[in-house]
C-alpha cells in the first residue's frame, strides 16, 4: 500500500509536465538536481527527490556519447534519490530504422553515468530504464556502495512494483537477421515502439555487432518485473500496461564488449536475467527469489555466464529456461551460450519448483561446474525435449534424476559451484 501512495504522490507532482518538455534538455534544476532532474523536494526519507526526464539526451546532441551524470549528492551536500517517473529512455536508438550509421543528431547517442552509492527508484509500476541502441550506461558501484534500482518504498520485499533495467544494441540475434533492414521488437514493453538488433551489413558498418552498451558493476536490481507501456496517448492512468512482465535485467542484442559484473537481481516478478541474442559476457551474477525463471536466453544467444548464485523461491519456474527460436529451431546462429561455476539453492528442504533445466526450441549450450542443492530430487529436465546438442562437462553435482533421453549429465560428483560471496549488504537473505 505504501508504494502505491508514494507513486500516486509522485505521479501527481509530475502530472503537469509533458514528455516533449522533458525531452528538451536535462538542465532542469542546477542547485538541487545537478541539472539533470526535476526537483520534487525533500522526501520523508530526508533525501532530495529528483525526477529524471522521460528522454535522456543533451540538447543539440551531435558529439558521440555525450555524458549525463547522476551524482550521489548535490551542490548543497544533500543526498539525491533519483526517480524514474515512467519509462525513461537513454538515447533514441529504440526508434525503428536506427542503425550504427544513423547521424548522431538523430540517434542521440548518450552515456548515462551513475555514481557509486546512487539509488534509482521507479515511482510507478509502469517505470523502467531503457538504454537504447548506440547509447551506454556506466553504472560503476563498489561492494561498499553499490548502485541500487528498486521501487519507491523503504524495503526490498515487493515484486512487480516497477519494471526493470533494459540494455539494447545491434549484436546478432536470429529473431531478425535474415533480411537487410529487419529489426526486432522488445517484449513486455509498448508493442512496436521499442526496437533492438537489426540486420546491418558488416561490410558497410564494420564492428556494428561489437559495440559496447557500457558497464554494470556492483549493481542491485530489486522488486521489478511489471509490464510497462509508454503513456503517450493521454491515458490518465500512468500504471496502465500491456504485454508480458519484463525481467529484472534484460539484454537485447548486447555484445561481449559490455561489462556486466557483480549484479544482484532480487524479487523480480518475472525472470531474473534474460538474454535476447547477442554475446554478452556476464560474471558474478546473483538471482534470488525470481517469480519465473532465474536465467533465460533466446534467439541465438552465444555469450557467457561465468559465476552465478541462484536462490529459487517456491512456485518458481526453471533455474535455466534456455531456447533458440520458437519459429525455427535451427535458426542461425543457434543459441549456444556457456554457463560455468554456478550454485543453485532453494528456500527450503522440499523445493516446490519446476525442473532446473528447461532446454527447448533447438538450443545448445555448454555447462560446467554446476552445483545443485541436494534438497532437489526430482527430474532435472523439463519435458517435452526439444533442445539441440547441449553439452555438460566437468563436475556436475546433483541428487535429482537425469530424465533426458540421451543421458546428458555425467555421473554426479562433487562440484565447487559458485565460490564468491554476495556483496549487497541489504540483501534480505530470504524470499518474501
Amino acid at each position: 500500500m505504501k508504494v502505491k501512495v508514494l507513486a500516486a504522490a509522485v505521479a501527481a507532482a509530475l502530472g503537469t509536465l509533458s514528455h516533449g518538455a522533458w525531452a528538451a534538455n536535462l538542465g532542469l534544476d542546477a542547485t538541487f538536481c545537478a541539472s539533470n532532474g526535476n526537483n520534487l523536494g525533500i522526501g520523508a526519507d530526508g533525501r532530495r527527490h529528483c525526477a529524471l526526464p522521460f528522454e535522456i539526451f543533451p540538447v543539440n546532441n551531435t558529439a558521440p556519447l555525450d555524458t549525463i551524470v547522476l551524482p550521489r549528492t548535490n551542490s548543497v551536500d544533500e543526498t539525491i534519490l533519483w526517480i524514474l517517473p515512467g519509462v525513461v529512455t537513454v538515447g533514441d536508438g529504440h526508434v525503428a530504422g536506427r542503425t550504427p550509421t544513423t547521424p548522431a543528431a538523430i540517434l542521440k547517442p548518450t552515456t548515462l553515468r551513475i555514481e557509486a552509492g546512487v539509488e534509482v527508484k521507479g515511482a510507478i509500476a509502469n517505470s523502467a530504464l531503457v538504454i537504447t541502441r548506440g547509447s551506454r550506461i556506466e553504472a560503476d558501484g563498489t561492494p561498499e556502495n553499490p548502485i541500487v534500482f528498486s521501487s519507491l518504498d523503504d524495503n526490498y520485499t515487493g515484486a512487480g512494483e516497477w519494471g526493470g533495467v533494459i540494455l539494447s544494441s545491434w549484436d546478432n540475434t536470429n529473431a531478425c537477421n535474415t533480411t537487410l533492414g529487419y529489426e526486432c521488437q522488445m517484449e513486455g514493453i509498448s508493442e512496436g515502439a521499442f526496437h533492438y538488433g537489426g540486420y546491418v551489413s558488416d561490410a558497410l558498418t564494420p564492428g556494428w555487432d561489437t559495440q559496447s552498451s557500457g558497464r554494470l558493476r556492483y549493481v542491485v536490481i530489486a522488486e521489478g518485473g511489471h509490464a510497462i507501456n509508454v503513456d503517450i496517448d493521454g491515458d490518465p492512468d500512468p500504471n496502465s500496461n500491456t504485454g508480458d512482465e519484463i525481467n529484472g535485467l534484460t539484454l537485447y542484442g548486447v555484445s561481449a564488449a559490455t561489462e556486466i559484473d557483480n549484479v544482484h537481481i532480487h524479487n523480480n516478478l518475472d525472470d531474473g536475467i534474460e538474454y535476447f541474442g547477442g554475446s554478452a559476457f556476464t560474471t558474478n551474477i546473483f538471482v534470488t527469489c525470481a517469480g519465473d525463471d532465474s536465467v533465460d536466453w533466446d534467439f541465438g544467444f552465444n555469450g557467457f555466464l561465468i559465476g552465478a548464485y541462484i536462490l529459487q523461491r517456491d512456485g518458481a519456474d526453471h533455474a535455466f529456461e534456455l531456447a533458440n527460436n520458437p519459429d525455427d529451431f535451427a535458426a542461425a546462429p543457434v543459441a549456444n551460450g556457456f554457463i560455468a561455476n554456478v550454485t543453485l539453492d532453494f528456500v527450503d528442504d522440499t523445493p516446490d519448483v519446476d525442473a532446473p533445466f528447461g532446454l527447448k526450441e533447438g538450443t545448445g549450450g555448454i555447462f560446467e561446474n554446476i552445483k545443485i542443492a541436494s534438497s532437489y530430487t526430482g527430474n532435472l529436465f523439463a519435458v517435452p525435449f526439444s533442445y539441440g546438442n547441449p553439452l555438460f562437462v566437468g563436475a556436475i553435482e546433483y541428487a535429482g534424476v537425469d530424465n533426458s533421453p540421451q543421458g546428458l549429465l555425467p555421473a554426479p560428483t562433487t562440484a565447487s559451484g559458485y565460490t564468491g560471496s554476495i556483496f549487497w549488504a541489504d540483501y534480505p537473505g530470504h524470499c518474501d
